[in-house]
């Protein structure tokens, strides 16, 4: 649910509705406490540093934290990237300019006094000890813990530090036809079985087709099979297969879930959200969206629907998850051929736009299709390269696909892993606070 209707009771009366640019009250007090750092560029957006920056373990950089003036809206929006402020509402920022004082007179345009003499600027700090307190509490003692969103894979979510968090923008990358979309299949049915608001929303499948690939782990069914029924080719069995698929069609439509096929844009998205609030959102793979106006296919559109997507995880607060195609580097092994097996990096994701500076979790995928094992083909191999509040990964672990449903499974040995590495950080942590560093 966005902030601009989730909160608009918990912030004080206003005496118009929301105006965009720097004369509404929200960015003058951000600027009057300094506070305030630019403006996104479309007037609706406004970065500035966050009121709780004390608890931040580090600096996630200057647009971290941000502020929505929506042109006509009740209220205004905020959302910090970082951790200990994932609860951290519109609400909360007024209350804390409540205690911070009473702003000073505006001087100047983006945070930027006029008329500067050698006279120190008045202090910024609370009148009296008392507001200090109050102050000092609400900046080290957060109101409540982030809300953690399993996937379902143990492995994965203790490389995420428990799971996924509201807010963040998750980029799955591999090579094409790796197991990119079989990730998203798994995750979109895992999440509504959680209780969790869905959206799913593919640019090239139609619904049917979603639809056939969710149902057939739960049918136990190939997909293969269950295509070829729906487009007349070969019938299912009427007593053993056609039941199993009713009943996990049923199943599926049962789950707050929702399924949208051939949307190509980005603010199609944001028409999905703003008309059906969700938890998280799964979009497919980003080169085959639409670019944006004015811009030619390619790693400066995949860059910008990037950018996009995780305006839409902040201003909504919610979940995204996307895929995005890797390149394989051109080389050759000694005989000429092209090496069966690749692992793809952050660096090989550079190659798609700024995916690993924009996104909060970067999962890469690798797996072996041209090795004649079956075992083999079965892994998928999987690294969480970048989280931002959890464990990445030094290496490559992997899952098993199901080779007739495609359904992801976890390993033993993957969890087994994560546990390990998961006690070497925390002993690794411990040593640091005792060192003093």
């Amino acid at each position: 649910m966005s902030d601009f209707a989730a909160y608009q009771t918990e912030i004080p009366p206003v005496s118009t509705q929301v105006t965009n640019g720097d004369d509404h009250e929200l960015v003058v007090k951000f600027k009057d406490a300094g506070l305030y750092r630019d403006e996104a560029g479309d007037g609706e957006k406004h970065y500035v540093a966050c009121p709780w920056k004390a608890t931040h373990s580090m600096d996630s950089g200057p647009t971290e934290t941000a502020v929505f003036i929506k042109d006509g809206a009740d209220a205004p929006g905020f959302k910090c990237l970082h951790g200990h402020c994932a609860d951290k509402k519109i609400g909360d920022v007024y209350e804390f300019f409540k205690t911070f004082g009473k702003p000073r007179e505006l001087r100047g345009t983006r945070g930027r006094r006029e008329n500067r003499t050698d006279t120190p600027p008045p202090s910024e700090e609370p009148d009296d000890a008392a507001s200090f307190a109050a102050y000092a509490e609400q900046v080290v003692a957060p109101k409540s813990k982030p809300t953690y969103r399993k996937t379902g894979l143990a492995s994965l979510d203790a490389a995420l530090n428990g799971g996924l968090v509201p807010g963040q923008l998750v980029v799955i990358n591999g090579l094409p036809s790796v197991g990119k979309t079989n990730l998203e299949d798994y995750l979109a049915v895992a999440f509504p079985r959680a209780g969790l608001r869905t959206i799913f929303a593919e640019g090239e499948m139609s619904d049917i087709e979603i639809r056939a690939r969710l149902c057939a782990p739960a049918a136990q069914l190939a997909l293969t099979k269950i295509e070829d029924a729906f487009y007349g080719e070969r019938a299912l069995n009427t007593q053993f297969e056609a039941p199993r698929l009713v009943d996990a069609a049923r199943a599926l439509d049962r789950l707050p879930l929702r399924i949208h096929g051939r949307v190509k844009t980005v603010a199609a998205l944001r028409q999905l959200l703003v008309e059906h609030p969700c938890d998280i959102l799964i979009v497919g793979v980003l080169q085959r969206f639409q670019p944006p106006e004015g811009m030619e296919p390619g790693r400066h559109a995949v860059e910008a629907d990037i950018n996009a997507l995780k305006d839409l995880a902040q201003e909504f607060n919610i979940i995204v998850i996307a895929a995005s195609h890797v390149q394989r580097p051109i080389k050759t092994s000694n005989n000429g051929e092209r090496p069966p097996m690749f692992y793809p990096s952050l660096e090989s994701a550079r190659e798609s736009g700024q995916i690993e500076g924009i996104a909060d979790v970067v999962i890469l995928l690798a797996r072996d299709l041209t090795n004649e094992s079956g075992v083999e083909r079965r892994k998928l191999h999987w690294r969480a390269a970048k989280v931002r509040r959890g464990h990445p990964m030094p290496r490559f672990l992997h899952w098993t696909v199901d080779p007739l449903t495609l359904e992801i499974r976890d390993t033993l040995q993957a969890c087994a892993a994560m546990k390990v590495q998961r006690e070497e950080d925390e002993k690794g942590e411990k040593q640091a606070e005792g060192s003093g560093t």
